[in-house]
Order: structure tokens, then sequence, then C-alpha cells
């Protein structure tokens, strides 16, 4: 069972110095590797910020459904069973409510949540996620590659995959190192069909700027969540900027968005937040996800694409 570390700061300081968040982040990093032998995320629990702005596939424009094709979701390959060309979900995949012992009425609570973190395209069979799920290659063994985990219709939960649409992991190609959260790895077929996501390759976003983040929340089928903005744009060169994304464990590897360029401004890599505890309505305790408002709650951090756009885009 993954080691998973959470750092619950309510009211998140902006003006912390570079080296303070680079040292807590680091922490994380340190604790939850060290700690256990398969992937791991470095926070346990994120928070949604002001509105939810999360969707599924079929509720958002073309636009961001073919961003969303160039997604995917890793996925334990102990949670699949392949069955011919077909593969589906092991039998021990939780619906998202078991999984997290939710509370009555919490938003997709009846769909499955196999996954472990998030990733995208960058290049045809060149696959970008967050460094600590997939470190190396020995790592790459524990996880499938899964194309189209999404809700493409009300209702149509996706339980099972055609062959081109799961992937394996054949080679890590590069890595941040201890000094940046990503990774670059090659999968084991071509990806054309699917497009690729953008990088920037210079310069930085603005505090302001609109952003959307495309992953896999809780491990749950692809939600695409807009309504974000960059909050600190790391123009200073630090190791991350920070966005007030609507994020959760198994959105690590997410590629976030610029709404108006397209380009993708980081990977998500860390989050603060906490689960809210309750109650239901038979007075049996439960869980929902955080939610806070613009003035309280913690934005995510995001390793910068610049900080690797350079020598992906080179392979």
């Amino acid at each position: 069972m993954p080691i998973k570390f959470s750092v619950m700061r309510p009211g998140l300081d902006l003006a912390w110095p570079s080296w303070s968040r680079l040292a807590l982040a680091s922490a994380s990093f340190l604790i939850t590797v060290a700690c256990g032998p398969s992937p791991v995320h470095p926070s346990s629990a994120r928070e949604i910020i002001g509105a939810d702005g999360r969707q599924d596939y079929y509720e958002v424009t073309p636009h961001w459904q073919r961003l969303a094709d160039a997604s995917f979701a890793l996925i334990r390959k102990d949670n699949l069973v392949q069955d011919g060309d077909v593969w589906r979900f092991s039998p021990k995949v939780k619906t998202y409510r078991d999984w997290g012992h939710l509370c009555e009425g919490v938003r997709f609570a009846e769909q499955p949540a196999p996954a472990d973190c998030s990733g995208f395209l960058v290049g045809d069979g060149i696959a970008m996620t967050a460094r600590h799920c997939i470190p190396d290659r020995g790592w790459c063994e524990h996880f499938a590659v899964v194309f189209d985990f999404k809700v493409s219709a009300a209702g149509q939960l996706p339980l099972e995959f055609k062959a081109d649409q799961v992937a394996q992991c054949e080679e890590v190609l590069m890595t941040g190192g201890d000094d940046a959260d990503w990774s670059a790895f090659r999968l084991n077929v071509s990806t054309k069909k699917r497009g690729a996501l953008a990088l920037r390759t210079q310069g930085h976003p603005h505090a302001g700027d609109a952003v959307t983040i495309i992953g896999y929340p809780h491990g749950i089928p692809v939600k695409i969540a807009s309504g974000a903005t960059v909050q600190y744009d790391g123009e200073d060169g630090d190791q991350y900027i920070e966005a007030d994304v609507d994020a959760f464990s198994g959105n690590s590897g997410s590629p976030v968005i610029n709404d108006v360029t397209g380009l993708v401004e980081g990977i998500d890599v860390v989050g603060f937040g906490e689960w809210d505890k309750s109650k239901n309505s038979d007075g049996s305790a439960c869980k929902k996800p955080a939610q806070r408002d613009a003035d309280t709650g913690a934005p995510s951090w995001l390793t910068p694409a610049t900080k690797f756009a350079a020598q992906v885009l080179s392979l």
C-alpha cells in the first residue's frame, strides 16, 4: 500500500520564499519515495477551490475533448484483467463511494476509481507524468497506460477497453532527477491518432491567467476542471508555479493548460488539503472532498513546462 503524505495548510501564504516551497515539496517527495516499493503520491488529499469546476468528458466542448484524448490514466496492472483483445477492471476495483467511504450526495460517487496517476502525450508514443509516479524503468512494470478512461455519455461508465486503448511503458527516457518532478517515457505503441499536447517552451505564465487541469482525480474517469487561475507564476526561476486547480491524489502528472494559448504550463505534482469528515443521514461516519473558497484554498504546485520542454521535445 503506498505511503501518502498530506500537508494541511488551509491558508497558503503566496509570499513564502522559494526555498520554503522547495524544502517542503522535497520533503514530501523523499518521504513518499523512500517508504514504499510501489508508486506513491506526495499528498493524499487536496481540495476544490471555489466552485467545483470538474466536468466529465461528454460535458465539455470538442476542443477540450480533443485535448483530453491525449491524456491517460496510470492504472496498476493488478487492477486490470485481460480477456483476449479486451481489458476489464478486476473485481477488486471499487467505486469512488466505496474507495473513499464517501458521504451521500458526493459527485461521481458511482464511478470506478482504479487509477493512481495521470499523464499526457507530447509526441508519437512519448508520454509525460510526474516523476513520483514513474521514476524509473522498474516502476513501469506496475502500470498500464489506459486511454479513453472517460464518461462519453451520461450514465455510461467506462468498464472495459479495447487492446488499442491500453499501452505499456517501454522505457523511461529521462526525468527531472531529484531537482524537478517530471518523467518522460516511451510507450510500446504509436499514438499519432491521439495527437499530443503543446508545451510552453519559454517565458512563464502570469498570475491571473486562466488554466484548466485534465486528469483522473482520486482515480476516477477523466475530469476536465476549468475556472482556475495561476496564483504564483514562478518568474524568479522557482521550482514550481502555483494554480488554484480542483485537484486530488490521482491528478499527479496532470497537464495544466492555459485557456488562451492552449499550451501546457506545468505538471500537477503537489497539493494541499484534506477530507472533510461528516455523517450520513443514518448517522454513519463518512468523508467528502474538502471545498474551500478562494481566500482559504491552497493552490497546487506545478512543475513548470519550461523545466523540461527543451529536453523532451528533442527526443
